[in-house]
């Protein structure tokens, strides 16, 4: 069986970093300090376990300037194609419209908007970072929401 499971900020974060580390340095070629940004404990994470209880994804959900942003999804290559991001992104989406809460950002990279336009999220403005690479900021709100997985 599949499982998600939300941390708490006193659990051990170690295979989220570890995911993260395989997804965002190694295959993407981000550096360690551009994925640590310090909200790690202030944030609500979550994380994913396949039918053999091992960890193959993760994400977070951070409040930033009072507006919610899902970030840091990572799944870890091997595993793509499950709906394993599928499963973190609703988990977090859930989190935040369960609170009252009517809508939900995110930054994405080039290769991931299709991924989130599935889910509703729709396009609001594309921006360069200090280092010039190429972000799409994305936004859900509660009305827009898709309900059904998959393709």
């Amino acid at each position: 069986m599949i499982e998600g499971k939300f941390l708490k900020s006193e659990d051990d974060f170690s295979d989220i970093l570890e995911i993260r580390k395989k997804v965002f340095v190694e295959e993407m070629g981000f550096t360690v300090e551009s994925i640590s940004d310090g909200r790690n404990t202030e944030s609500e994470h979550v994380i994913v376990f396949n039918e053999e209880h091992k960890v193959v994804a993760a994400g977070r959900l951070s409040l930033i300037d009072n507006q919610f942003w899902i970030n840091q999804v990572a799944v870890l290559k091997e595993e793509r194609g499950k709906y394993y991001g599928d499963f973190v992104v609703r988990m977090l989406v859930d989190k935040v419209f369960r609170n009252e809460e009517q809508e939900v950002w995110v930054k994405a990279d080039e290769n991931s908007i299709h991924f989130f336009s599935k889910l509703g999220f729709t396009v609001i403005e594309n921006v360069h970072d200090k280092n010039e690479n190429k972000w799409i900021f994305m936004s859900l709100n509660k009305c827009h929401l898709f309900k059904k997985c998959g393709k």
